[in-house]
């Protein structure tokens, strides 16, 4: 009880924490100056697909190596962290406060699309509320002969965010049945974060692919993948590669996505970052991730101190030994007065190199900003909007429809 009580306690306390806003012109990744940059929610910048592939090619290579957890990373982690938390940042700034919307983008100086963004809220939001629900930044990029994925889940801003939290029984992932491996079907998570990712789910089940199927057909995607909802596609595997991404709820809904698609997808090119992230599931969870998900479970990249990572599955863990984790885990040292005085900036703030980024989760920093598009990247038609919607009855007219 005592456990259960402390569990509460600290989640509601993380809660009410917001992180001060910062200059947004300072939108630089240069890490040589003398002085940190700092970039913020309102000010990061989508990464280009060729930082994507990046981005992918340096988790393959890691799964590849022989590396283990490191207490303090340097140069050679420094990219893979900074484009990590740039795509868990765009999870809370992208928001365009619709249940679903799909934007095209054009980079430099070319005019064919070359990236889509497609932004997807719980089954239950509201028309016109921009953050009363679970919310992914799904990004699909232009790459030889076909498709990559990178889908960013957004952590904790609103009530129904907090309602998950606290939901902390354990649940099956997979539903058992004769065909279930034994190694899945002893795979349980927290209760909260699975159904949390499934309320987006039912959402990217009700959006039908065909709305781009022009634009995916010219990047080489198999027209097969095109009859069937969103979440169908991530599932079909017929894209070249797929990194989930997420920051405290929302990495440990992505890492529950990514073994979903890995196993559902049958992919050996699933991979998996997890920023600040609670625990999301058992020692099952861990061996099917170690089995299914790379690198080599997943990437955990943490604070020292910060407390979202003791918590999740089995509430409140008391040491960092006692955890159960998934992956290789990156812990990034912090400064005695930060970790003794400041905790919750822990969770918040993450120092690579010399930048600074600072996650803003209240609400009222929801922005869909044009600074999110550099000096590169450019929205097709002026707008970049192909389709949107709220309710369920909006899906149907856009089925089809063609861009």
């Amino acid at each position: 009880m005592l456990r259960r009580s402390l569990s509460l306690f600290l989640l509601g306390w993380a809660a009410g924490k917001r992180v001060q806003q910062d200059d947004p012109s300072a939108n630089s990744l240069v890490t040589s100056s003398s002085d940190p940059d700092c970039i913020t929610t309102d000010n990061v910048t989508i990464p280009t697909v060729r930082e994507a592939e990046s981005l992918r090619d340096a988790l393959a290579e890691l799964h590849q190596s022989s590396a283990g957890d490191l207490y303090g990373i340097g140069p050679a982690e420094e990219p893979i962290a900074s484009l990590a938390i740039r795509f868990a940042m765009l999870a809370y700034g992208r928001n365009d406060a619709h249940g679903y919307s799909v934007r095209a983008y054009t980079f430099g100086n070319d005019t064919e699309i070359s990236m889509l963004e497609f932004q997807f809220k719980s089954w239950f939001h509201a028309s016109a509320r921009v953050d009363d629900a679970a919310h992914l930044v799904a990004y699909l990029v232009k790459v030889e002969g076909g498709v990559g994925v990178v889908l960013c889940y957004k952590g904790s801003t609103n009530k129904k965010d907090w309602q998950a939290n606290l939901k902390s029984e354990p649940e099956a992932l997979f539903r058992d049945t004769r065909l279930l491996s034994d190694l899945l079907k002893g795979v349980e998570v927290h209760r909260g974060f699975m159904r949390h990712k499934r309320s987006v789910d039912l959402r990217m089940n009700m959006f039908s692919m065909e709305a781009v199927e022009k634009i995916l057909t010219s990047w080489g995607v198999p027209g097969v993948s095109f009859h069937q909802p969103f979440a169908m596609f991530l599932y079909s595997g017929v894209w070249k590669w797929c990194v989930s991404i997420g920051h405290s709820l929302g990495g440990a809904m992505s890492a529950i996505s990514a073994l979903n698609i890995a196993v559902h997808s049958r992919s050996s090119q699933v991979y998996s970052v997890v920023l600040g992230s609670a625990i999301p599931g058992n020692q099952g969870f861990v061996d099917a991730m170690q089995k299914y998900v790379k690198p080599r479970g997943g990437l955990r990249i943490e604070n020292e101190g910060d407390m979202v990572t003791f918590l999740g599955y089995g509430n409140v863990q008391w040491s960092r030994s006692s955890r159960v984790v998934h992956g290789i885990g990156w812990t990034i040292p912090h400064t005695w007065l930060r970790s003794t005085f400041k905790k919750m900036k822990n969770h918040l703030i993450f120092d690579i190199g010399n930048t600074t980024f600072r996650l803003e989760t209240a609400a009222d920093n929801y922005h869909s900003l044009d600074a999110h598009l550099g000096q590169l990247w450019h929205y097709y038609n002026e707008t970049g909007i192909l389709v949107t919607g709220d309710d369920i009855a909006d899906h149907n007219p856009y089925f089809g429809h063609e861009v």
